[in-house]
């Protein structure tokens, strides 16, 4: 039948989904050096699987820092970067520790 009875719909299950906000963590990044590729030949698979092992081994290395370095961040957790922010008239949370270049 084209229209579902009522009865029907009393077997059914539904639950309305809920999202709930939360505070957002700092981000963090960092950037590495430019890489060129103007060298490589594109049809050269050696040199290609070279240059992406290397380049995969830095971007993976600076994820390795950020998530190292976030838990020694004073400003991480919102409600702390918020007050700060708030007693210093909007005055942005500085990094929590000493960037290395």
């Amino acid at each position: 039948e084209r229209w579902v009875t009522a009865q029907a719909n009393a077997t059914e299950d539904f639950r309305f989904p809920v999202a709930l906000p939360t505070t957002a963590r700092r981000f963090y990044f960092r950037f590495g050096a430019p890489v060129s590729t103007v060298d490589l030949d594109a049809s050269d698979k050696a040199a290609c699987a070279a240059a992406y092992a290397s380049i995969r081994a830095d971007v993976e290395g600076a994820i390795d820092w950020c998530l190292e370095k976030r838990p020694d961040d004073p400003f991480d957790d919102p409600v702390v970067r918020i007050a700060y922010e708030a007693f210093r008239l909007g005055q942005q949370a500085p990094c929590g520790f000493e960037p290395s270049l």
